[in-house]
């Protein structure tokens, strides 16, 4: 859409939030979102190849908070996106939300990756 504000890829103020309330365990904790994060996305192109709008929802609200809850807000705002459109039903539009989630994930991945040491 034109009229889409352009995001940060990642929030880096809730990011750094994030880094010091869990300490130590900041970098298993990107490292287990990457990893479920990319199962999920996996899952939700399986559902759309298969035309199951209603687990391609599900899995968009559910990567949707965690990746809010990291800074990722881009793809947070895709997947909101992509869950609207398939509980609408829309498949056109979750033809194109699933394209960009992928390339919002891809964007997210690449500025989280080196935060997981």
């Amino acid at each position: 859409m034109a009229t889409e504000r352009a995001e940060a890829v990642i929030d880096e103020e809730v990011l750094g939030d994030l880094r010091d309330a869990l300490g130590e365990g900041f970098d298993d904790f990107v490292r287990r979102f990457i990893a479920s994060a990319e199962a999920g996305v996996d899952a939700m192109d399986r559902a759309f190849a298969g035309d199951d709008l209603e687990r391609v929802a599900a899995r968009a609200h559910d990567l949707k908070g965690t990746a809010g809850y990291l800074g990722a807000t881009d793809l947070a705002r895709r997947l909101g996106l992509l869950q609207q459109a398939a509980e609408a039903g829309d498949r056109e539009q979750v033809r194109v939300q699933v394209s960009a989630v992928r390339a919002a994930w891809g964007q997210a991945i690449a500025r989280l990756a080196p935060q997981a040491r």
